[in-house]
């Protein structure tokens, strides 16, 4: 009779099962001495850096800090290893990770956005402050005193490796510790996980020391985890590689910026008091601190812009331009008119600051612009001499020619007289002249038009509704004037013989 081949138990093939396994990891330690350990991917969920070595004055990893199982057939349980610090060899120095220059925008956004992860709004991440916080990587915090927590367990360093079945130790970059939360997040699902799933720890923080191992491993395994993870590192290697779509833009972006910021830094260099602002279509207050600068530190900005006609590193595009507006401010003319806008500003913006006032009348109103029209036609007839000796001064300061520049030196065509008493042709009218009839003059006419034209309605209702603003000066009224008063406010509020408002 055949003997019957005796099979063995369940029990025992486990038992032989974790003996090879056990039997294998030791091979692999000992491998190490004679190979050059290489970098291994795993699955896209891991990195493939090395482990720094641990702290000689670290105590050893005991079982708790490895790895837990996790029930399944292809992952078995693992029997306590030699420390890992003992084991592992010096890895060569990584790359360093140069951030790139960013300009004054950017350099805010970088100081507003925290390094701790607990302090990130995850639902607000722009795609900027992503990109500024992949350059910038993730923060791995190892040489900190950890706290303890009332199960009298805190995080450990080692959490921040993987060891595989063959005894592989890989580094979980994507691991995090918030120092303020005392919890690990996850850094590529913060930035990359755009699924509804925003009540996970990865997001909101894990600060179950003793279930950690089992929640990281877990959670490597997930899909949302890898195409973060995946997103992450293809965004990455394209921002190292300069390959992103937006590169080339980008690129001309911060060449313009860099363009102006050393123009400016140029002008701070002259001018430290006011700044130079754009010029707006909607304010008058705008408009005035536009030209504020310009009035009274033209020979600041003069000297600027022969400081970058002069500089040899500018490109001829920027000295030509420079030395185009250099010419146009050193100029009689463009003086006499700075001088001219500037007062001309100063006295309407003074009203209209005040009639911004929540005390001021529709009496005060009226008077206010009445001074303020008087004041421009005075102006008008005798500011032109002081306008002159003002401009006179700045123009000293500028070493600029007092005089009205020629603006063509065409000549007009003289035309043949058949006849003795025919008219001759008209003297042509100096610069000057010109620059008072078709400038000054002109200008102090629109304003003052303008004023009348915008205000009719305004004096209009000030004639019906102006004694009842001043009600304890009717007393001392006539009775005539009174009457007039009264007759005329009944015709503004009457509409075909009867009362608007009745009391």
């Amino acid at each position: 009779m055949d003997k019957k081949r005796k099979r063995l138990s369940g029990s025992q093939y486990k038992n032989r099962r974790l003996m090879k396994e056990a039997e294998g990891i030791k091979l692999s330690y000992a491998m190490k001495e004679f190979l050059t350990q290489k970098s291994c991917q795993e699955d896209t969920s891991t990195s493939t850096a090395r482990l720094d070595l641990l702290d000689e004055k670290e105590t050893p990893m005991n079982s708790q800090s490895l790895p837990e199982k996790i029930l399944g057939e292809s992952e078995p349980t693992l029997e306590p290893i030699e420390p890992i610090s003992e084991l592992l060899v010096e890895p060569p120095a990584r790359e360093t990770h140069h951030e790139p220059s960013l300009s004054g925008s950017e350099d805010k956004i970088v100081s507003e956005v925290p390094d701790d992860s607990a302090l990130w709004n995850v639902s607000s991440i722009t795609p900027k402050i992503r990109q500024i916080l992949v350059e910038r990587g993730p923060n791995q915090i190892k040489n900190y005193d950890f706290p303890i927590n009332q199960g009298r367990r805190r995080f450990l360093p080692s959490h921040y490796v993987k060891v595989l079945n063959n005894g592989e130790l890989v580094e979980r970059t994507w691991l995090i510790y918030s120092v303020t939360k005392d919890a690990v997040f996850c850094f590529c699902c913060m930035l990359f996980d755009n699924s509804s799933s925003a009540n996970e720890w990865p997001k909101k923080g894990y600060s179950d020391w003793g279930n950690l191992s089992r929640a990281l491993t877990m959670h490597e395994k997930t899909q949302h985890h890898r195409n973060a993870f995946k997103a992450w590192k293809e965004l990455d290697n394209r921002l190292k590689q300069k390959k992103t779509i937006d590169f080339e833009y980008q690129q001309i972006l911060n060449m313009e910026i860099q363009h102006w910021r050393g123009r400016w830094e140029v002008l701070k260099k002259h001018i430290s008091q006011l700044t130079l602002k754009p010029l707006s279509a909607t304010r008058w207050s705008s408009r005035l601190d536009a030209l504020k600068p310009l009035r009274f530190q033209i020979g600041e900005i003069y000297d600027a812009l022969f400081e970058i006609i002069e500089d040899k590193n500018r490109d001829t595009e920027t000295k030509v331009k420079a030395r185009g507006l250099a010419k146009n401010i050193n100029n009689y003319k463009f003086i006499c008119g700075l001088i001219l806008r500037h007062d001309v500003l100063y006295e309407i913006n003074s009203v209209s600051k005040l009639l911004q006032s929540v005390t001021v009348n529709l009496s005060d109103c009226v008077n206010m612009l009445s001074e303020t029209i008087q004041h421009l036609k005075s102006y008008r007839l005798s500011g032109y001499d002081q306008m002159k000796i003002t401009a006179n001064e700045i123009a000293e300061s500028l070493k600029c020619a007092t005089e009205f520049p020629t603006e063509s030196e065409v000549r007009p065509r003289r035309k043949k007289r058949l006849f003795d008493y025919e008219k001759s042709d008209d003297e042509p009218l100096s610069e000057e002249t010109k620059f008072k009839i078709h400038f000054f003059n002109y200008i102090l006419d629109i304003t003052i038009n303008s004023l009348n034209e915008r205000f009719t309605l305004l004096n209009t209702h000030s004639s019906h509704f102006q004694f009842l603003y001043d009600i304890f000066r009717i007393k001392d009224m006539n009775d005539n004037t009174l009457t007039n008063y009264c007759t005329s406010l009944q015709s503004v509020l009457t509409v075909e013989n009867e009362f608007r408002y009745k009391c």
